[in-house]
């Protein structure tokens, strides 16, 4: 009996240093794995940090031009003076804050008449001015309408209408060819949100000054360090010994095994014979 219970005792022993073991071996695994995950990260953040710190620098040089990537920003500029001539020889300048305005436009307005609904109307003929020269409004307004039909193409014919006449559509009392243009303002600035295509202009802006400056920093990084951390790092990792799953799922499985038969001895039943997996 004595032989029996020494047995069992060197047998739980047996077993508890086996479990020893197989937590042993489970954790030395976890851990590796974090190292290599560790190591993997650095490896990358040696090939990212080039690209970082030129985003880093690209990304100052934005914001200290208040011009930001990625967000819609206000846009400070000169705003624009609209000058307008006609042919009754009105001249006018004005600030203008409008920019959905051609920069040039010629174009010959009838005078106000009323029609039967009592509203007002005008038609206005708009002419295309590309490859003209407008800046003798003199010249131009002197044209005969023959020499105006040859010289201009129609682009357009509209017709206004409205209830009541503001001071500023006294200038179309009576039948006239008008030019206006822009130019900017030496003295008035405006400001307004960037448009969507500046904001995608800057931003693609930004990752391309990021993407040449990072291949630039790389190519110095090479030239300089060489791949002497990344050759450190990789070296760490072909260090680290991984014990293979099937090891541990073996060790788990004679651990099981043997809990079964230290239950068996305990409650004097016939114990489960094992044997272990010979590795191929």
């Amino acid at each position: 009996m004595k032989n029996i219970d020494d047995s069992l005792s060197t047998y739980i022993e047996d077993t508890g240093k086996m479990r020893e073991q197989f937590l042993d071996r489970k954790n030395i695994n976890r851990q590796n794995l974090i190292k290599k995950g560790l190591i993997r990260g650095m490896i990358g953040l040696d090939y990212a940090l080039p690209f970082i710190i030129a985003g880093a620098i690209v990304c100052g040089k934005y914001n200290s031009d208040k011009n930001f990537p990625f967000v819609k920003d206000n846009v400070l500029e000169r705003a624009d003076v609209e000058i307008m001539d006609n042919s009754l020889g009105m001249h006018s300048e004005k600030v203008s804050y409008d920019y959905t305005y051609k920069n040039l436009s010629f174009e010959h307005s009838t005078g106000w008449k009323k029609d039967e609904n009592g509203l007002y109307e005008r038609t206005v003929t708009v002419y295309g001015t590309e490859g003209i020269d407008l800046s003798n409004s003199e010249e131009i307004f002197s044209l005969s309408e023959k020499e105006i039909s040859d010289k201009f193409t129609i682009e357009n014919i509209k017709t206004i209408k409205k209830s009541e006449l503001a001071s500023e559509d006294k200038l179309y009392d009576q039948a006239c060819f008008t030019i206006v243009r822009h130019e900017e303002s030496m003295e008035e600035f405006i400001t307004r949100e960037e448009t969507t295509w500046e904001n995608i202009g800057n931003t693609s802006g930004y990752f391309i000054y990021t993407l040449l400056g990072g291949l630039a920093l790389t190519g110095v990084k090479r030239l300089f360090l060489k791949t002497y951390v990344k050759d450190k790092l990789k070296d760490k990792e072909k260090r680290l010994v991984f014990i293979s799953e099937e090891d541990i799922s073996e060790i788990e499985e004679l651990l099981k095994i043997r809990n079964q038969n230290i239950n068996l001895f305990e409650n004097d039943c016939e114990v489960v014979s094992y044997q272990l997996r010979k590795k191929r």
